[in-house]
C-alpha cells in the first residue's frame, strides 16, 4: 500500500474542480498546492464545528456541487513545508539552478 500523499488531490475537467481528496492513498491526478479564493458562498459550506476542516467536507463538497473551480499550473512548483524542503530550495538558489528566477540582475 503506498502512503498518503503530501497534498491534495484534485480531479478536474476544463478547470473545473469535479472531485477533490485531502491526502489520498493513490494519486495519479493535480495536486492542491497553491492558494485559495472564496467568494462569500464558502461559508455555506462550513460549519461552526471547531473540528471542521476546510480540505475535507467543505472542499469534498464544493467540488460534489461543481462549485471549485482550479488553475491548472504546470510550470516548477516545490513546497517549502519542512526544513529538508527550504534545505533543498536554498540548494537549487545557491547553485544558480533556481527555476522560479526569471528576471535578470
Amino acid at each position: 500500500m503506498k502512503p498518503p500523499s503530501r497534498f491534495g488531490e484534485l480531479i478536474t475537467e476544463g478547470g473545473r474542480v469535479i472531485e477533490f481528496g485531502e491526502k489520498p492513498h493513490v494519486g495519479s491526478s493535480m495536486i492542491n498546492g497553491g492558494f485559495f479564493v472564496f467568494n462569500r458562498g464558502i461559508f455555506n459550506y462550513l460549519s461552526e464545528n471547531d473540528q471542521c476542516v476546510l480540505e475535507r467536507e467543505p472542499l469534498e463538497k464544493l467540488s460534489k456541487d461543481g462549485e471549485l473551480m482550479a488553475y491548472q499550473h504546470t510550470g516548477f512548483w516545490q513546497c517549502m513545508d519542512t526544513f529538508r524542503d527550504m534545505n533543498l530550495l536554498n540548494e537549487y538558489w545557491e547553485k544558480g539552478e533556481a527555476p522560479w528566477k526569471v528576471w535578470k540582475e
